[in-house]
């Protein structure tokens, strides 16, 4: 049964099973730390740098997330 929120005359149903976007960001960062090499050596290994990258300047620019 989804979670109803009333505020003023609108309402927004929360499911309770739905992660937040921050939660799905960190469960890609952490595939992502174990697939990206330092100094790839194909375009295999390039691509899971650049997605590395990318969701680390996610982290570290909308989230204030310096460790993760």
């Amino acid at each position: 049964m989804p979670k109803v929120i009333c505020i003023g005359l609108t309402s927004i149903r929360l499911k309770l099973y739905k992660k937040s976007l921050l939660e799905k960001i960190l469960v890609c960062k952490g595939k992502a730390d174990k697939l990206a090499m330092r100094d790839p050596r194909n375009v295999k290994e390039l691509k899971d740098r650049i997605v590395w990258e990318r969701l680390k300047k996610i982290l570290t620019h909308r989230y204030g997330r310096y460790t993760d």
